[in-house]
């Protein structure tokens, strides 16, 4: 009897079958170096949901270019200003 086990890439929180596709996934995970998340996971704000997806999970909108998004984004520049004076 086989047990499976999931696990989670800490930054983005996507479930993987394995240690070896998460650590592939690792290595190029968007989320790696976003500030945010790593404000986050540096302050130990846990976030329950896969933030892997394509809709933002400060505002809510869809986004094609997450990196243009977040520029214009109020609710996460707002949410980091809260972060960052924790």
């Amino acid at each position: 009897m086989s047990t499976s086990t999931s696990v989670f890439c800490l930054f983005c929180k996507k479930e993987f079958i394995s240690d070896k596709f998460l650590q592939m996934h690792m290595n190029r995970c968007k989320w790696r170096k976003d500030s945010v998340r790593n404000l986050e996971l540096e302050l130990e704000v846990d976030v329950n949901e896969d933030i892997s997806t394509h809709g933002c999970r400060f505002c809510g909108k869809n986004w094609i270019n997450r990196e243009e998004h977040f520029k214009i984004c109020y609710q996460r520049q707002e949410y980091k200003k809260k972060l960052e004076n924790t």
